[in-house]
């Protein structure tokens, strides 16, 4: 999850702008996708997530319709996929990922992608790295 958004703050914002009679349903499908949590990062993966197990499945008119239902754009999703695959590509020449990994869904490199304290608290050092000192 962490490249995931890495990306996402390297990009525009995947979520649609909305026309004022769409704003709640747009606020309550962004909601659904930051679960428990109220947390836009939280919501940023599971959005992303999701669209990337519907491409894996082929797309199609499956992808707009959970597109159209997350008011999320399937551009900015695959800008977020391709600046993925750049970081990903940028941290293994500089070897801090093993040089037989082949992918950033290897589960060698995701065994803690699970834990949302985990990534609220690496969102919060990276967002104020001095905090700790």
């Amino acid at each position: 999850p962490m490249l995931t958004i890495a990306a996402c703050v390297s990009s525009r914002s995947p979520f649609v702008l909305t026309m004022p009679h769409e704003r709640e349903m747009a606020h309550r499908a962004k909601q659904l996708l930051a679960q428990k949590h109220q947390s836009d990062v939280v919501a940023l993966i599971n959005a992303y997530d999701g669209w990337e197990r519907v491409m894996k499945r082929g797309g199609g008119a499956e992808l707009g319709r959970y597109c159209r239902k997350h008011f999320i754009s399937s551009a900015s999703m695959k800008m977020i996929r391709s600046i993925k695959g750049q970081l990903f590509r940028f941290l293994k020449d500089a070897r801090a990922v093993p040089p037989s990994t082949n992918s950033p869904q290897d589960e060698s490199l995701n065994s803690f992608s699970s834990s949302i304290t985990l990534i609220k608290a690496l969102v919060a050092i990276g967002a104020y790295p001095n905090v700790a000192f």
